[in-house]
């Protein structure tokens, strides 16, 4: 699916969510833009048919708010997802490292922080009790409904505006942002130490 079709899916199923709650709650798109705190003309081109340009984190962000509900998860299944990024390391496999509760080691198996130095094959020990705060990395979990597991990923973790996972690869086929949503991604721990791969 290319870049295009997917926003036109993505814009198509947006516009049937923000259709419904407007038309349930019988309100004009000026009482939808006072009610976010967004211009008319925002309002007025996301529910255009002919509109492809994407809304920001920060408009779906204040739609949700107004309406009360989750909106449309852009990538529906995740297409872009075709394997995990990150593997749980057995304990057994790994006696050399003292892992205290709570604590589990993972290994990175994608180049989705290598701008940061921390790249495929490094070793990544996960406090799984651990809320992130801002520019953490973490361990994250996209739900496919298509698959029994979630994928497992790293990323690192932007609390501002709103919550999302940011990818830091030097290379573009990674999905850049992802907002955090607690239905279909969530995090699953915050990363506390790595270790490189031996090369």
């Amino acid at each position: 699916m290319t870049d295009r079709t997917l926003n036109d899916a993505y814009l198509s199923e947006l516009r049937r969510w923000m259709k419904g709650h407007i038309e349930r709650r019988k309100i004009s798109l000026n009482a939808v833009a006072k009610g976010t705190d967004t211009g008319i003309a925002t309002i007025s081109r996301l529910m255009s048919d002919d509109n492809a340009t994407l809304p920001s984190l920060p408009t779906i962000f204040a739609l949700e708010r107004f309406f009360g509900d989750k909106a449309p998860i852009f990538g529906g299944d995740f297409e872009y997802f075709s394997k995990d990024e990150a593997m749980p390391v057995p304990e057994k496999s790994a006696p050399h490292f003292d892992l205290h509760d709570g604590l589990a080691l993972w290994k990175i198996t994608s180049g989705a922080l290598d701008s940061l130095g921390i790249h495929k094959g490094d070793f990544m020990v996960v406090d799984m009790n651990s809320r992130p705060t801002h520019n953490d990395i973490v361990l994250a979990e996209i739900k496919d409904w298509d698959r029994p597991e979630p994928y497992a990923i790293f990323r690192r973790y932007v609390a501002s505006p709103v919550p999302m996972l940011i990818a830091a690869a030097t290379k573009s086929d990674f999905p850049g942002q992802m907002l955090i949503d607690d239905r279909s991604i969530s995090i699953a721990g915050t990363v506390v130490g790595t270790y490189k791969a031996l090369r």
